[in-house]
C-alpha cells in the first residue's frame, strides 16, 4: 500500500530529462552562431528571427493544452490559461512586428504590436500570483519587501540612466515606462515562484516554468536597458533569452500534461486544506474522505471559509483514486 502510495501520490517525484534541456542548451548555441552568420540589414528581418515567433506560438498551444486539462481545477485551470492568452498575445505583437517590418516595410515603433506584447505581462505576472498564492497562502515582510523593491529599484534605474542621455525623448521614456514597470513586476514575482516552487512536491516542474518566465522577462528588461544606450543589435546575447525562455516553458507544460490527477488531488489536499488547518479540522478532513466512498452529500457547514465547489471538485479526484487503491 506504502509502495503504491509513493508512486502515484503526493510523494511522487516528477525528474526531469536533462537530455532535453542540453538539446535546448545545444539549440541556443546554434541560434546565435547563424545570428552571426548571417547579415544584419536595416529594416530587415533574418530567417533566424522567425524562430522566436514559432517557439512563442508553440508555447502558447501547449499553454492551452495544459489548460485543458486542467480546467476543473479551481487554481491550475485559469492559472494556465492565462499563461496560454499571454503567450498568444506575446505571438500576435511578434507576427505582427514581422508584417510592419516585411510588407509594410516602416518602423514597427509605436505601433498596435505593442499593445499584444504589453498583453503577456499582466496574464503571466496573474499566472505566478494564483500558483504563488496556491503553495504559499502567506508570505512574509522581508519577502514583500524585496518583491516590492526590486521592480521600484529596476524602474528607478532606468529613470536615471534615461535622463542621463543627450537628447533624450519624453515620448519613448514614457511609452516604454508601463513596459518596464511590468516586465519588472514579472521579474520579481518569477524570483519568488523559483523560491516557493522548488519546495513543492513537483519542484522540478513548476520550478522550470517560472525559470523560462524569468528568462523571458529579463530578456525584456536588458533589452529596455540596451535601448537606451542605443546598445541593441540582432547578435546580441538577450536575443538567446527570449528565444530558449519559450522553449523552456514548452518542456515544463509537457510534464506538467503527463501529471496525474491522483498527484493533482492530493497537492490540493495537502496545500489548499492543510494549509487552512485550525483545531479539529483533520478530524472533520477524515470524516469528509470517509463520506467519498459513497454518494452521500457532503456538509461543508462546519467550515465556512470552505468553498463547497472547491470540496466537490476535490472529492471527485480522490474518489477517484481511492477506487484504484481497492
Amino acid at each position: 500500500m506504502s509502495h503504491s502510495r509513493d508512486k502515484t501520490t503526493t510523494y511522487q517525484k516528477i525528474v526531469l530529462n536533462y537530455k532535453i534541456l542540453i538539446l535546448i542548451a545545444a539549440l541556443a548555441i546554434i541560434y546565435q552562431i547563424f545570428n552571426y552568420m548571417l547579415p544584419e540589414k536595416e529594416g530587415e528581418m533574418s530567417p533566424i528571427d522567425f524562430l522566436t515567433a514559432i517557439s512563442l506560438i508553440i508555447c502558447a498551444i501547449a499553454s492551452f493544452i495544459v489548460a485543458r486539462k486542467y480546467y476543473r481545477w479551481l487554481v491550475l485551470g485559469p492559472a494556465f490559461l492565462a499563461l496560454g492568452i499571454g503567450f498568444a498575445s506575446y505571438s500576435v505583437g511578434e507576427i505582427m512586428w514581422y508584417y510592419y517590418t516585411i510588407v509594410l516595410q516602416i518602423d514597427p515603433y509605436p505601433s498596435f504590436a505593442d499593445l499584444f506584447y504589453f498583453a503577456y505581462y499582466p496574464f503571466s505576472i496573474y499566472h505566478l500570483v494564483r500558483n504563488i498564492k496556491f503553495f504559499r497562502p502567506k508570505i512574509n515582510t522581508v519577502t514583500k519587501t524585496w518583491l516590492v523593491g526590486i521592480p521600484v529599484a529596476i524602474v528607478l534605474f532606468y529613470s536615471y540612466f534615461t535622463f542621463q542621455q543627450d537628447g533624450y525623448s519624453l515620448f519613448d521614456y514614457f511609452f516604454g515606462l508601463p513596459f518596464e514597470v511590468a516586465s519588472a513586476t514579472a521579474f520579481s514575482f518569477a524570483i519568488l515562484g523559483m523560491q516557493i516552487f522548488r519546495q513543492s512536491v513537483l519542484a522540478a516542474v513548476w520550478s522550470l516554468l517560472a525559470l523560462g518566465i524569468f528568462l523571458n522577462t529579463a530578456g525584456d528588461l536588458i533589452y529596455y536597458y540596451l535601448e537606451i544606450f542605443g546598445l541593441y543589435t540582432r547578435i546580441h546575447f538577450v536575443n538567446i533569452l527570449w528565444f530558449i525562455a519559450p522553449l523552456i516553458i514548452t518542456y515544463s507544460l509537457y510534464k506538467h500534461y503527463k501529471i496525474k490527477d491522483a498527484v493533482l488531488a492530493n497537492l490540493y489536499y495537502d496545500r489548499f486544506f492543510r494549509q487552512r488547518a485550525q483545531p479539529g479540522f483533520e478530524q472533520d478532513m477524515k470524516k469528509v474522505i470517509d463520506e467519498m466512498t459513497s454518494n452521500v452529500e457532503i456538509d461543508t457547514s462546519f467550515k465556512p471559509e470552505l468553498k463547497k465547489e472547491d470540496v466537490t471538485k476535490l472529492v471527485r479526484e480522490i474518489r477517484k483514486e481511492l477506487e484504484v487503491r481497492k
